[in-house]
């Protein structure tokens, strides 16, 4: 299950031989046409938006951030001012859950996810990406005769990104500024 969530950050397309097996692809596999390389420099709002235009212009209507503590960090600090809050004693700080795509209006949901690589930030249109099961998990006794009580959880996931365009993503974003 830990590769499983780990699949979309870290999958690489591999076709398989007799002694290593198929792996799926991932975002990196997937992902070419709306990416910015930061090349450790800060996270700015102007990057986020400027990605969310990119995706609308190929017809995208992306509803999902995937990122890192740091970026959400970051992320809190850029909408600090626009935040309307009621007086409470007891309350200090603020935590960004959803943003406004400044294209569209719709809602974007920011989720923190620790397999995430650090300094990336993926963008996403949910439908349009999704676990393929070749093989739903199942479990297999590995004492196929005789009294042996061990066993082992079996599987095999794919994963798929339709509409390229439609999804977008930034990576070497600076962990320290």
């Amino acid at each position: 299950m830990i590769d499983l969530c780990k699949l979309p950050y870290h999958g690489r397309r591999y076709a398989g031989t007799s002694s290593a097996g198929r792996t799926a692809g991932g975002f990196p596999t997937f992902l070419s046409t709306n990416s910015t390389n930061k090349s450790d420099a800060a996270l700015v709002r102007k990057d986020i938006d400027d990605i969310l235009q990119d995706i609308h212009g190929y017809g995208g209507n992306p509803d999902l951030i995937l990122t890192t503590p740091w970026n959400q960090r970051k992320i809190n600090d850029f909408y600090e001012d626009f935040i309307q809050t009621e007086r409470s004693e007891a309350i200090g700080g603020n935590f960004i859950q959803v943003l406004m795509n400044p294209i569209t209006g719709k809602n974007i949901d920011v989720i923190v996810d620790r397999n995430c690589p650090s300094g990336h930030l993926y963008i996403l249109d949910s439908p349009k990406i999704a676990y393929y099961p070749f093989d739903p998990f199942f479990y297999e006794d590995l004492g196929k005769t005789g009294d042996a009580d061990k066993g082992q959880i079996v599987g095999e996931y794919g994963f798929v990104v339709q509409a390229e365009k439609h999804h977008g993503y930034i990576y070497g974003i600076s962990t320290t500024s």
